[in-house]
């Protein structure tokens, strides 16, 4: 009787031990990732998107602020790309900045970059149209 029990001891410390392993683990890249941060959605529009896919970063100032949300295709020449830009980071990213297509690396993915813009333009917000 009392191994029995001791085995059960051992099995329940076992998987509550992979439990936490799991949540801590999930938390971290979660976290990386800044997928449990609030974010807004903005907008850019490009002739030309040179490979940029759902998921590519985005950022500012060296920082990955967000990630590219959808890519939708308006006519034979315009593509709209929707960016989610964590909130912690956008009140530093103004309406007049400018978004560029670049590589991550000699080979790496495509990212895209936000380049500084003025104070005097205001903040971004939900929905804004970045050049």
């Amino acid at each position: 009787m009392k191994s029995i029990r001791n085995k059960a001891t051992r099995v329940g410390i076992f998987v509550f031990g992979a439990i936490a392993v799991l949540v801590l683990t999930i938390y971290f890249i979660g976290s990386k990732d800044n997928l449990f941060a609030s974010k807004m959605n903005v907008i850019c529009t490009f002739q030309d998107i040179r490979g940029v896919v759902v998921g590519n970063n985005v950022r500012f100032s060296g920082i990955n602020v967000g990630t590219v949300r959808s890519i939708e295709m308006t006519s034979d020449s315009t593509v709209v790309l929707t960016l989610s830009i964590a909130d912690k980071y956008a009140k530093h990213i103004y309406k007049n900045s400018i978004v560029e297509i670049s590589q991550d690396g000699l080979m790496g993915s495509k990212l895209l970059n936000i380049s500084s813009g003025t104070a005097i333009s205001g903040m971004i917000e939900e929905g804004d149209r970045l050049h």
